[in-house]
């Protein structure tokens, strides 16, 4: 069976999308997931696309497939009702932004399971339902607690990391900002505003692999990101941070983490006032109790999806 996974990607979308493919197609081997990218997604060549110009293609590949994952929130209601003629649907809709009619349902955004009613044919709602990808799981340190109180915050391992885009340029800021932190650290992407200028700085670690990215974040005692899919993986490894949110619809993910103290609220004015980091020590300890409870093996999920297609 070859399933599609139907999105978007790129610089105006952000990776979190195709992250969240790469942990749906750990999770489900026996699906044989391959991504169908928007055809406005960056770094598509050689793959599958859709638009919602093109509904007769999309009609056709639903057609022809036994199941469909479906994770948009660029697509429109014509092609959404499209996609719900699949034969067997799951959707990935955070904060349930559409009535579903059928279809196994998925958010597991912060307290999904109070705020929304269930939608479709199953709703998989929560945290409960998290899945990350394998190389972030097992990683959290016990020992980061006694780290962060036994040395000075000017000797903190800082970490920024602003999504796959950084489209306010915020890495920019970051390093003016936290140049007096001899451990300051930025990670990005070429597609950063920031990458040519700053492509050669000492501080600044571009394009990593995937080992290379979950090891700087390992290292890091804070992280400094924007919200969306990056929240969610920060909490799997168990590092307190603050959060930007630099996009729309990156608010509501800001929103759930820091009002449940998962993440500590940081504005684009405040990123470049370094002092904030020494204010805050308590509230990063008690953040880190809060993400001992996320664990990111997505189990409840793939039990309830095997349900579904009765595999």
């Amino acid at each position: 069976m070859n399933t599609p996974y139907i999105t978007e990607s790129g610089k105006q979308f952000g990776l979190g999308h195709v992250k969240r493919f790469q942990a749906m197609a750990e999770l489900f081997p026996e699906l044989n997931l391959y991504l169908v990218l928007n055809e406005d997604s960056e770094a598509n060549d050689g793959l599958s696309k859709w638009s919602n110009e093109d509904l007769n293609g999309l009609n056709s590949l639903i057609k022809q497939s036994e199941v469909v994952f479906f994770d948009s929130f660029i697509a429109s209601e014509e092609a959404c009702k499209i996609v719900e003629k699949s034969k067997k649907l799951i959707a990935i809709d955070d904060y349930i932004r559409r009535n579903w009619s059928c279809g196994l349902i998925v958010d597991w955004t912060i307290d999904s399971e109070k705020n929304h009613l269930p939608v479709g044919n199953r709703s998989c709602f929560g945290l409960n339902y998290l899945v990350s990808r394998k190389i972030f799981r097992d990683k959290k340190k016990s020992e980061r607690k006694e780290s962060l109180l036994s040395k000075p915050v000017s000797d903190w391992i800082i970490t920024t990391i602003f999504g796959g885009s950084d489209l306010l340029d915020l890495t920019s800021l970051a390093i003016n900002a936290l140049g007096g932190y001899r451990n300051a650290n930025h990670i990005g992407t070429r597609l950063y505003p920031s990458y040519v200028t700053f492509k050669n700085h000492n501080r600044c670690q571009w394009n990593l692999s995937d080992e290379e990215y979950v090891k700087a974040l390992v290292e890091s005692d804070v992280v400094i990101t924007a919200g969306g899919q990056t929240l969610y993986e920060l909490a799997v490894l168990g590092i307190p941070n603050y959060c930007i949110s630099t996009n729309d619809n990156q608010n509501e993910d800001f929103i759930g983490f820091t009002s449940e103290g998962l993440s500590l609220p940081l504005t684009v004015q405040q990123i470049s006032d370094a002092r904030i980091l020494e204010k805050d020590l308590d509230k990063l300890i008690l953040s880190l109790d809060k993400m001992n409870r996320i664990d990111g093996y997505g189990g409840k999920l793939r039990d309830d999806v095997i349900k579904y297609l009765c595999l």
